[in-house]
């Protein structure tokens, strides 16, 4: 795919970092967050009759659907965004600092992999599991796993810590982004890959798939040296994922609420 050169001193680009990261429409829905659903009582029988008591119907106890809380969740996700954040991605900028963040992380979730050099490559796709454990997010896979550790002064994963402002306030953005996702969807699993393109020498993405959604952080730089870099973190559905639209895995795509 080929990415647009970005101009480091504007967020105004011709095109999204990845056709999976475009603009996220509040109209999809006008409730923040998904309506609570109360289970109807089943009604009572005449006192003194022997009549059968008539069970609620399934449609009073479901949930909503799932495209539609995915909707509702697509306008809820710019509620995360910092109020000097000026483009309509969950957050977006370009410092060095993160960029090299962002790379470890990537290279770590990938030595969980049965085999990691061809992670990427995998087809079906190997996800690896997470899970949410407070300020901590917890990845595993093949009886190993990485903790990403997200506090108010620091991020520490691998055996790094990043104080960076920019560092922190990124991962402490995707910590609260996939906590509450969790809660409403459950996780389904983590993909990933690098690579080099036209525009790039190296573009780095990780997808966070919560089934019908997915939390997708990507960088892309050509060295220190070079101004042209950017990174980005947003919320897309599975379908428009260029990490998770592939996946054939259908447990994937229709992981239950917990």
């Amino acid at each position: 795919m080929l990415l647009i050169a970005f101009v480091a001193s504007s967020c105004v680009r011709s095109a999204p970092l990845t056709s999976a990261l475009t603009p996220v429409s509040t109209t999809a829905s006008a409730a923040a967050t998904p309506t609570a659903v109360v289970a109807a009582q089943p009604p009572t029988a005449p006192e003194g009759s022997n009549a059968p008591t008539e069970a609620p119907s399934s449609e009073s106890t479901s949930e909503p659907p799932v495209e539609d809380r995915a909707s509702a969740w697509l306008a809820h996700a710019q509620q995360f965004r910092s109020p000097e954040q000026c483009c309509s991605q969950i957050f977006q900028s370009n410092d060095y600092e993160t960029i090299a963040a962002i790379e470890l992380l990537y290279a770590a979730l990938r030595s969980l992999s049965r085999d990691p050099k061809a992670w990427p490559l995998i087809d079906p796709p190997e996800p690896l599991r997470f899970n949410i454990d407070n300020d901590v997010i917890v990845v595993s896979a093949n009886n190993r796993s990485v903790s990403i550790k997200v506090d108010e002064q620091e991020v520490a994963f691998a055996g790094r810590s990043f104080q960076h402002s920019a560092t922190v306030s990124l991962f402490r953005t995707l910590h609260s982004l996939v906590a509450e996702l969790a809660v409403d969807f459950g996780p389904a699993g983590v993909l990933g890959t690098q690579h080099a393109t036209r525009a790039y020498g190296r573009d780095t993405r990780l997808g966070f798939s919560f089934g019908a959604l997915v939390v997708e952080l990507e960088s892309a730089q050509n060295g220190k040296a070079d101004p042209e870099r950017l990174y980005v973190l947003d919320l897309t559905r599975t379908g428009d994922s260029s990490l998770w639209r592939r996946s054939s895995r259908p447990d994937v795509a229709s992981q239950p609420r917990p």
